[in-house]
């Protein structure tokens, strides 16, 4: 008896320590500015990839949601998105809703390494398939079930040998966190890539070869040193853009930093992941104006 007892409180002090854990944890990524912050490429693939829209982020939870129909027709939400195990572990889960059919819960799915397309995919597959067992949605993400299209296994692995290529070189950890938060999930044209980044090394070429680069390209003289070249070669007209708006106070990311202190701009572009935000904040605010990237990939 008294050693049932005393598991019962070993496994009752074990609870409350993890949700103690967890509580920290959550208000520290609220102070940080969101949970999401945390999982650029993952919040980048289900924008770009599944289009979806942020819906919340508690700190401990966020998700995305998109309105697709059951298998019976009826419109209905499917939500994916991340949250804390017990022992404060990331998990993608989903779920769907209907107000016919209710809510059905996905599984969710631990182990996953955040910083892999490849990864997280599985992991958002596996995730929904329990939904799709019971019979309430038929979904697939159509843009990567085609493997001709450009977001195909065929399309990643040739930035994948652009990794390989730059392993040993300084570029290497640059060129890993461009091609996995922005060149992929934006299906980025590797060639007019490859073209942009030599122009801006050797701007003759953009002068006398026709075709050659992106029109962008050709009409940047100068970059700030905030702005780093991978950003420049893969989103120029971005680039431009910011340069047309930036005086009239209509770009959203340099609002938020013009209120920072000199100290806190200089932790900020000193932090990859609010760099990766910087960035991030500029390809959104373009495409939501409207505007098609200039090197993305034709087909797309």
């Amino acid at each position: 008896m008294w050693i049932i007892i005393v598991v019962l409180v070993i496994v009752m002090l074990a609870i409350f320590s993890n949700q103690k854990h967890n509580k920290e944890v959550e208000k520290e990524h609220l102070a940080q500015g969101g949970f999401r912050k945390s999982f650029p490429t993952f919040t980048n693939y289900l924008e770009n990839f599944y289009e979806m829209n942020f819906v919340n982020d508690t700190g401990k939870t966020f998700s995305y949601s998109k309105s697709i129909k059951d298998v019976n027709g009826n419109n209905g939400t499917l939500t994916v998105g991340v949250e804390l195990n017990m022992r404060a572990e990331p998990m993608i889960y989903s779920k769907f809703k209907s107000a016919y059919r209710g809510e059905y819960l996905g599984i969710s799915v631990a182990g996953i390494n955040f910083d892999s397309i490849e990864s997280i995919d599985k992991g958002i597959n596996i995730s929904i398939d329990k939904i799709k067992t019971q019979g309430v949605i038929d979904y697939s993400n159509s843009k990567n079930s085609v493997m001709s299209h450009p977001t195909s296994n065929t399309f990643q692995s040739d930035w994948e040998m652009l990794i390989k290529e730059l392993s040993q070189s300084d570029s290497a950890e640059t060129c890993n966190v461009f091609v996995n938060n922005f060149f992929v999930p934006d299906v980025i044209n590797l060639n007019r890539f490859i073209e942009n980044m030599d122009i801006l090394k050797n701007p003759w070429k953009g002068t006398i070869e026709q075709g050659y680069g992106t029109k962008s390209i050709k009409e940047i003289h100068y970059i700030p040193p905030a702005f780093n070249h991978f950003f420049i070669g893969g989103y120029p007209d971005v680039y431009l853009w910011f340069q047309e708006n930036a005086s009239f106070g209509r770009v959203e990311i340099q609002i938020k930093i013009e209120k920072l202190t000199d100290e806190e701009v200089k932790a900020y572009f000193n932090n990859q992941l609010k760099v990766i935000e910087f960035y991030r904040s500029l390809i959104n605010q373009y495409k939501r104006e409207g505007n098609k990237l200039e090197c993305i990939v034709d087909e797309y």
